[in-house]
């Protein structure tokens, strides 16, 4: 079958490479599936992969990468959707022991955390948003299960845009045989399927690449734009803050300005319950 893949030109071993910002995404690792309390969490694969994890997010957060968590919940049967998994419309509910994220690799004092009621990382959340907003084009996508969660938020980032990263070791299945078949179908055609290894090394080789620059760690004697809006800009240097105005902009800016001054007026005529002067 392989063989037949490779002819109709699909290549695991083709690279779409790092971008230049990168993110984490860590999707359910919930105590519903890591802690061996719950009926779902009985896998060692999955445990092995929350272990390998937790070493890829403490790399990520010393170079300054988002991470982003996801868990799984809804409120009762009603909202759930229609998953085959009983478990899952039966335990995962909203402030529920199972929707708790893993302390192995969760930092509450640094991940960002959305809530989602699908597979997939991306569906019905704002992640997307969030790692636009972050300037992010490279995401590591960890978690649980490879077949389910993981891969569908796998194909939605591909979606978007994004290079796409799977650290082998970083995610997990009931079984491994599901893991590596899907790992090498997305590899075929969505995704780079790195080691451990490879993933933590990009992190630790470029440590200052996806941190945010503050202000006062840029070159003095160069202006940087800090805003562009309808035609203003705005660049501070060492020495003083110049704003430059387009005829456009000009002219919103006082139409702002005067539309305010009425306002504050209407507020102040209202206060004093007298009419305006005619």
């Amino acid at each position: 079958m392989s063989g037949l893949f490779k002819q109709a030109g699909y290549d695991e071993d083709a690279r779409i490479g790092f971008g230049e910002r990168a993110a984490v995404l860590v999707v359910d690792f919930q105590r519903a599936f890591t802690d061996p309390a719950f009926p779902l969490a009985q896998s060692a694969h999955v445990q092995s992969a929350v272990n390998n994890t937790a070493r890829l997010v403490r790399a990520a957060r010393a170079a300054g990468a988002p991470v982003i968590q996801s868990y799984t919940a809804h409120s009762s049967e009603r909202d759930a959707l229609h998953w085959k998994v009983k478990a899952v419309t039966a335990l995962f509910r909203h402030g529920w022991a199972g929707c708790e994220l893993d302390p192995r690799t969760y930092d509450p004092t640094y991940d960002t955390v959305f809530c989602k009621a699908a597979p997939s990382i991306f569906f019905g959340t704002a992640v997307a948003s969030f790692l636009a907003k972050e300037s992010i084009d490279t995401v590591f996508v960890t978690g649980c299960t490879t077949s389910g969660c993981v891969r569908a938020s796998i194909i939605d980032a591909f979606s978007y845009g994004l290079r796409v990263m799977v650290p082998a070791e970083c995610s997990g299945d009931q079984e491994e045989e599901a893991h590596q078949a899907n790992l090498l179908d997305v590899a075929r055609r969505y995704a780079d399927v790195l080691s451990l290894a490879e993933c933590i090394g990009y992190f630790a080789s470029s440590p200052t690449k996806n941190r945010s620059t503050p202000a006062s760690d840029k070159p003095s004697d160069e202006p940087s734009v800090v805003s562009a809006v309808d035609g203003a800009v705005i660049q501070s240097g060492p020495d003083s803050v110049k704003v430059a105005l387009t005829p456009r902009a000009a002219a919103l800016t006082a139409k702002r300005l005067a539309k305010g001054a009425r306002s504050a007026r209407a507020q102040q005529v209202w206060e004093r319950g007298t009419k305006p002067d005619q």
